[in-house]
């Protein structure tokens, strides 16, 4: 039985949780506190599997509620949000420790919001990240040396994303490829995530868009929602396209993503990073298939750890490696001279 705490001052979206969780065997809701201190109390005292804030109106400050209850107790929190004006406070929820994030509309996600609870109570995870952030290890004799020049650099994640693409990005300068991300997130939040890179990190991040031309030290985040994937005009400039979801279930798609850059007729490197599920397998998979690298991010570095594991024991990681290694390689192989 998952033990859940809701906390949220509206009763209106209070009532929808109560609604879509309905009479699920595998669920309890334990408390549903509207304050901000009953709530860290409860957070303490009850020890919840898994919690759930609404984010949805900007009355509390959510963002030192979260601090105040991870500095209290280890749990996973979800963060509910919805798709306009308050999305900064979920991307930055994220970066402070919410492991996801539910969209308002729980009418269109019910079995999307069961799930996530289901998957991180039953975790039990240890909530504190220890992302590696440091540059003292040296890199890989191994990996110093780079016998092509990379033409493009393709990201995939999902679960954990946002606080893995800072670290590797805050890590990095400007490249002398373009790279393109699929972050699994909604329509309308990967806008704000890229901007919310481009201020932390000073680097060209955007969003993508149909037909957006990928120049050397671009960085763009595949629209959310729906599936990118790239294309070689006949000058060899590479394209990014758009197209209208496959019945994947995730979106971007990863596998689509990476499955096209594998036909460039420049050099492509693929990096699998921390994310739930088994997208990007098959990417990966086509990616190596054609003589080009394929990274992992190290399983025992992510907050879910399924992604690349999956491509690991597919035999199709080149490298399995920490954010602060991939970082160094992306300045060894790919940073202006």
């Amino acid at each position: 039985m998952i033990n859940l705490l809701i906390f949220s001052d509206s009763s209106v979206t209070q009532q929808s949780i109560r609604n879509t969780i309905g009479e699920h065997p595998n669920i309890k809701i334990v408390g549903e506190p509207t304050s901000e201190q009953k709530t860290i109390e409860l957070a303490i005292k009850l020890k919840p599997d898994v919690m759930v804030i609404n984010f949805e109106t900007p009355s509390m400050n959510r963002l030192k509620t979260l601090q105040k209850i991870l500095s209290g107790a280890s749990l996973p929190i979800i963060v509910i949000s919805n798709s306009s004006r308050f999305d900064t406070e979920t991307i930055k929820a994220i970066s402070f420790g919410a492991v996801d994030f539910i969209p308002i509309d729980l009418h269109n996600h019910k079995e999307d919001l069961i799930n996530k609870i289901l998957y991180w109570g039953n975790r039990n995870i240890e909530h504190t990240l220890q992302y590696p952030k440091g540059t003292n290890s040296s890199i890989p004799s191994f990996l110093s040396h780079l016998t092509s020049e990379i033409g493009l650099i393709v990201i995939g994640t999902s679960a954990g994303g946002p606080v893995a693409l800072l670290t590797l990005l805050k890590s990095i300068k400007e490249l002398n490829c373009p790279m393109v991300i699929a972050q699994h997130l909604p329509k309308n939040f990967t806008k704000l995530l890229a901007s919310y890179l481009h201020v932390e990190t000073g680097l060209n991040i955007v969003e993508g868009q149909h037909g957006l031309n990928l120049y050397p030290g671009l960085i763009a985040i595949a629209q959310g929602g729906i599936d990118s994937f790239i294309q070689e005009d006949q000058q060899g400039n590479i394209i990014l396209q758009e197209k209208i979801p496959s019945d994947l279930y995730c979106h971007p798609s990863i596998d689509t993503l990476f499955e096209s850059a594998a036909h460039l007729s420049k050099p492509v490197l693929g990096i699998i990073l921390t994310g739930m599920g088994t997208d990007g397998k098959l990417g990966a998979r086509a990616i190596s298939n054609t003589d080009n690298t394929i990274i992992a991010q190290s399983p025992a570095t992510c907050m879910v750890d399924t992604m690349p594991k999956t491509v690991i024991e597919d035999g199709h990681a080149t490298y399995v490696l920490e954010i602060s290694e991939i970082a160094q390689i992306l300045l060894k192989w790919c940073a202006f001279k």
